[in-house]
């Protein structure tokens, strides 16, 4: 199953760069699968997409981010 993570944080709260933004997320979860991330800095949002096939994991994955972002979660299917 595919999932888009959307993280959107303030200017205070911006990790920076690439290393930071690993602060938002814990690629330890063995059964999410990173796909893809995307930033758009001037929005201080990232984008994820990511394969797994429990939810509550997908939320173990954002995590650490949780109290620093407001982050969307949502299940998408592939339309081409």
């Amino acid at each position: 199953m595919l999932f888009v993570g959307i993280q959107k944080h303030g200017p205070r709260e911006c990790p920076g760069s690439r290393k930071g933004a690993a602060s938002l997320f814990n690629d330890k979860v063995k059964s999410v699968k990173v796909k893809s991330i995307y930033r758009c800095g001037p929005a201080h949002t990232l984008i994820y997409v990511l394969e797994g096939e429990d939810m509550g994991k997908i939320e173990e994955f954002f995590e650490p981010g949780m109290n620093r972002c407001v982050t969307k979660i949502l299940p998408v299917v592939e339309m081409l």
